[in-house]
């Protein structure tokens, strides 16, 4: 338990938000066992802005994001291997990513559930208490004994319809994620991107796959929002 808190710890004071360890055995590479899985909040002033579509700075501020969490992941596997373990952070230089599938090598949000951050809600982004799925994730793999949480493997979303009544694309089915469902039954990714498209089209004056809807209307990110007034 020292070691889990230790590497606990320093993933928090590095940056992240929420720190997870999830039990990832059968969809990591062999050897790798457990799965620190981190969160970072998207930032509020970009949040505020979603709800009528990205805006001209949303894009940049992604991409600034993504460098930042490759920065954890990367500070986050060498403070494991000097404890003397072996571990591989998931970056963008080492993570295959089906674009036009929209899906990546290793499964990040399953890997989250599994590490007791969230689940999956109804639009097929990971909904976390604290600031709904207004966050961005890394993983770092590891061979080190840590300590697994309990995983999430039901959806909190009950009755709520705010994602689906909001998709600009009408690809989200409404139905309830559990863990094993296929994402096809939750989002058809098609239409999803179709209306991203639409909708960056008339705020960016270009098309994107970046859109931001079903995350800002999401009641777990208002409560974030509304934590910060």
């Amino acid at each position: 338990m020292e070691l889990t808190n230790k590497v606990t710890a320093f993933m928090k004071e590095i940056g992240a938000d929420l720190v997870g360890i999830g039990d990832v055995e059968g969809i990591a590479p062999e050897g790798f066992r457990r799965a620190v899985v981190c969160a970072v909040a998207v930032p509020l002033d970009i949040v505020r802005k979603i709800p009528e579509g990205p805006t001209p700075d949303y894009p940049e501020k992604y991409e600034t994001m993504n460098k930042y969490m490759d920065m954890i992941a990367v500070k986050g596997a060498e403070f494991i291997n000097s404890l003397g373990y072996r571990s591989i952070p998931l970056v963008g230089s080492n993570v295959k990513i089906n674009r036009e599938k929209m899906m990546s090598e290793f499964p990040y949000k399953t890997a989250a559930t599994r590490a007791g951050l969230g689940w999956i809600g109804k639009n097929d982004l990971l909904i976390t208490p604290q600031f709904g799925p207004g966050i961005r994730l890394t993983v770092v793999l590891t061979d080190a004994p840590l300590k697994a949480a309990v995983p999430v493997n039901e959806s909190g979303c009950g009755s709520c319809s705010a994602c689906v009544d909001i998709c600009p694309g009408k690809a989200i089915s409404g139905k309830l994620w559990y863990a094993g469902i296929n994402r096809e039954e939750l989002v058809n990714i098609e239409l999803c991107m179709k209306g991203a498209a639409q909708v960056a089209e008339k705020t960016l004056g270009k098309p994107s796959g970046l859109c931001g809807k079903c995350f800002a209307v999401c009641p777990y990110t208002q409560k974030y929002l509304n934590s910060a007034k």
